[in-house]
């Protein structure tokens, strides 16, 4: 990498010049205002102080698309990489069919809104301002509804109410929202050092925020598999609930220290989060055998305890992510 001397402009003010080519291809001309920030390390990141740019358009045709969820799954891909306009066209009339798939999607992005609509197409924007998404502030936001659908579906299952079973399902589709939007997020923070100075974050930061979300995402998604057996009306015995929300009470507490292991609680509780996993997968089998063996075995339990622990193991994930920090 080329170098650059320092020099004393005066007698007190340092300065260094700026390759030509990049001054040229950002619009730097004498005058501009640059953006300078520290590094941890102690180097200097050195960027424009405008993070906003021409909107970038995404086109989807949908004479190469082969289904609706195809079409679905394609609208989630361009809002993830970071497209501010998703246009959705076809050769004639839109099938009905195909709009209603596509509405239906951007609906369950965070800021994608519908801003035109013809007879052969539909183009979805997005609203939302890089700057103001605060990644900490939306995982904290997944990370409650997640545990909120935890307990409802434990709820559910141990009272037999179907409709805590659909609060859980609207719920998990809130939880997807949210964790779309941070993948946005930090795929637009790893792509623009600016920015990601800007949110306070470093390259190191982004991975563990991903992999934090990805195990918030999927305790919500076992949360959602314990609801299902809510949906027949059946109450639980008073012997099979108490197992149930003891099982659940020790593996919410675990994710509540990963979590807040994660936001500052530091090694110390993080480590204690993976030993207490450890036995608690030991201790629940054993207390599932000896419920087993008094003769009751409700059709339940054997995917509650395997999406129970499912969710301790989240939630050591969680953890680890804060020990491998080694803080």
């Amino acid at each position: 990498m080329p170098t650059r001397r320092v020099q004393l402009t005066g007698k007190e003010t340092f300065t260094l010049s700026l390759p030509k080519s990049w001054a040229v291809k950002n619009g730097v001309s004498p005058g501009s205002e640059l953006r300078i920030d520290e590094e941890k390390d102690g180097s200097l990141r050195v960027g424009l102080p405008a993070l906003s740019k021409p909107s970038e358009e995404a086109v989807i045709r949908l004479d190469s698309v082969s289904s609706h969820e195809a079409l679905q799954r394609l609208i989630i891909a361009k809002y993830l990489n970071g497209f501010d306009v998703i246009r959705v066209s076809y050769h004639g009339r839109m099938p009905q069919a195909y709009r209603q798939a596509a509405r239906l999607q951007a609906g369950m992005l965070e800021g994608l809104e519908v801003v035109e609509e013809k007879d052969n197409e539909l183009v979805f924007q997005d609203f939302l301002s890089k700057e103001s998404v605060s990644i900490q502030r939306m995982l904290r936001r997944a990370d409650a509804i997640a545990s909120s659908m935890h307990r409802d579906s434990v709820e559910a299952l141990v009272s037999g109410d179907p409709s805590l079973s659909a609060r859980v399902a609207r719920q998990e589709d809130e939880v997807d929202r949210v964790r779309h939007l941070i993948t946005r997020q930090l795929n637009f923070a790893l792509n623009s050092s600016t920015l990601m100075g800007a949110l306070g974050l470093t390259a190191t930061d982004c991975l563990d925020f991903h992999i934090v979300a990805e195990n918030v995402e999927e305790i919500a998604d076992s949360a959602l598999e314990i609801s299902q057996f809510s949906r027949k009306g059946r109450h639980a015995s008073s012997q099979s609930a108490g197992f149930a929300r003891q099982v659940t009470a020790e593996v919410s507490a675990l994710h509540a220290d990963a979590i807040k292991a994660f936001f500052g609680g530091g090694f110390a509780l993080a480590d204690s989060v993976v030993s207490r996993q450890a036995k608690l997968g030991r201790r629940t089998h054993a207390r599932e055998n000896e419920f087993i063996s008094s003769g009751e075995k409700p059709q339940w339990l054997t995917t509650f305890t395997s999406e129970s622990l499912k969710i301790a193991g989240y939630a050591a994930e969680i953890a680890k992510v804060v020990i491998d920090r080694g803080t």
